[in-house]
């Protein structure tokens, strides 16, 4: 009886813990990042992790093909309403409202999702983190999600970085200075706001539509990749690659990366840079409602 019930609390406990947590894998695909969920604990979906997107969209042949597990009712969004989707130059439409409560790996939420044609990449769900109730922790290069791990464990060993969360996008920035240096360890640096994108596959993308930003490339022209057969050139978005020996940003000191720079309107127009995936693969991440949190696991960063 004694070994049966012991039996039973070994298999027990990892269950336990990840009823705490909720950790689950993650895959690259294009530098973007994909989870597996369950959704209304019948339904297998391809989810795709955002941080800078003001809602949660479902793709419209997803939630056709389950519309009954969904059981949700459709809203008719009117005839004008179009989502922008980072920097396509085609707005999407939407095709519906969601305003009802789902559930998420067991977790249920209240949303006010869209309905849009996504297919153009494999998902079925673009899900901004900040549309879960509790904090999100990302570790991309160990390759898994968590979900609602207590704040005072993350407290101890990561660094956190107070943001602003805009109201309107659900989208977290931090205010600080970016400094690029050449091999000979001189520097050019341009101050500003900077979002955190988990859409953006790069380590870093500079706004040239920015008033700081032109004046900022001409100072670090000696950076600049001068030959255009390395990329392809973009005349729409005047797309440009500044290779620095490394850059700095808040304490933190990056090596090993490449910075595009292009023409950026919409909701990024106000940005000085968005930081993203190839940034985030440095560290383990935990989004939270007022801070970002960053662990480095890497040997291309440095804290100060």
């Amino acid at each position: 009886m004694n070994k049966i019930l012991a039996l039973f609390i070994s298999v027990l406990l990892p269950l336990v813990t990840m009823a705490r947590q909720s950790e689950y894998p993650i895959h690259l695909v294009g530098n973007h990042i994909y989870t597996r969920w369950t959704i209304n604990e019948n339904i297998q979906a391809t989810v795709f992790l955002e941080s800078a997107f003001p809602k949660i969209v479902f793709d419209e042949k997803f939630v056709r093909d389950n519309i009954d597990q969904l059981n949700v009712v459709l809203l008719d969004p009117g005839e004008n309403a179009y989502i922008r989707m980072w920097i396509w130059p085609q707005a999407v439409k939407v095709s519906g409202i969601i305003r009802d409560t789902v559930s998420f790996n067991g977790k249920k939420i209240y949303v006010d999702a869209l309905v849009a044609d996504i297919s153009d990449r494999p998902r079925d769900i673009i899900f901004p983190v900040y549309c879960m109730p509790e904090p999100v922790e990302l570790d991309i290069s160990g390759e898994t999600v968590k979900i609602g791990r207590p704040e005072e464990e993350y407290l101890r060993d990561f660094h956190a970085y107070p943001i602003t969360l805009d109201s309107t996008f659900l989208s977290p920035y931090i205010n600080s200075t970016l400094t690029v240096y050449d091999p000979d360890g001189d520097s050019e640096s341009v101050s500003g706001d900077f979002l955190f994108d988990l859409g953006n596959s790069n380590a870093l993308v500079l706004n040239r539509s920015h008033e700081k930003v032109p004046h900022f490339l001409e100072a670090a022209d000696r950076m600049t990749v001068k030959d255009t057969t390395r990329f392809t050139p973009n005349p729409r978005i005047e797309l440009g690659i500044l290779w620095p020996e490394k850059f700095g940003i808040a304490n933190m000191l990056v090596t090993d990366n490449y910075i595009p720079v292009m023409k950026l309107d919409g909701r990024h127009l106000f940005f000085v840079g968005i930081l993203g995936n190839r940034f985030f693969k440095n560290f383990i991440v935990v989004f939270d409602s007022d801070s970002i949190y960053l662990k480095p696991v890497g040997p291309q960063v440095i804290i100060r």
